[in-house]
């Protein structure tokens, strides 16, 4: 999975980009950047604390 499907996710689970930004202690912009592709990879940081609220919202309805 690349971050702009991760962040698809979450946006297809109810987020709005500038909750996601909130949610892990970022910017809305960095986050667009993200989902558009100008940024290829976040800092490791902000990829686990990504990857943890996608584990929060996406993975439980994905197996349910």
């Amino acid at each position: 999975m690349n971050w702009k499907t991760l962040i698809q996710d979450l946006m297809n689970a109810g987020l709005t980009q500038a909750i996601i930004a909130a949610s892990v202690d970022s910017g809305q912009s960095h986050i667009s950047c993200l989902y558009r592709g100008d940024r290829k990879t976040p800092n490791w940081e902000l990829g686990q604390r990504l990857l943890k609220l996608h584990a929060k919202h996406c993975k439980a309805k994905k197996a349910a």
